[in-house]
């Protein structure tokens, strides 16, 4: 993710509750460009899992949008990095409900996000 310049864009969209004690907007976009490809992907969270809506990569080179270029998008790992901007931690004291930043990440914030972008199964599908 080194060459990817990755940012998130949300809408005041409800938060989808996550397993853990966390929250992610249920839906948002991402905008990643590097040095020729354009990436914007919409992304939708449903039943736990980001699902990836659409995908449109574009480019100025002049051979346009090659199947190269398309194999070299990372999806997930953009979906990824922009979860990791979006995760928020909930605490609610029965009263009010509360959701903040995730201020550092610990090994239940890592897979909460691996849990998001489909890089392991949440513990209630392992049987």
């Amino acid at each position: 993710m080194d060459r990817w310049n990755v940012t998130t864009k949300t809408t005041l969209a409800p938060f989808a509750i996550l397993d853990g004690g966390y929250a992610i907007p249920e839906a948002f976009s991402i905008e990643a460009t590097d040095e020729a490809t354009r990436v914007e992907v919409e992304v939708e969270v449903v039943a736990g899992k980001a699902r990836t809506a659409s995908v449109r990569v574009s480019t100025d080179a002049t051979g346009g949008v090659s199947a190269r270029m398309l194999r070299a998008v990372p999806i997930r790992d953009l979906v990824g990095t922009a979860v990791q901007g979006l995760l928020a931690k909930v605490v609610a004291d029965g009263k009010t409900v509360q959701i903040s930043p995730v201020p550092t990440w610990s090994e239940d914030e890592v897979l909460a996000t691996k849990r998001l972008v489909g890089y392991v199964d949440p513990p209630e599908a392992k049987r």
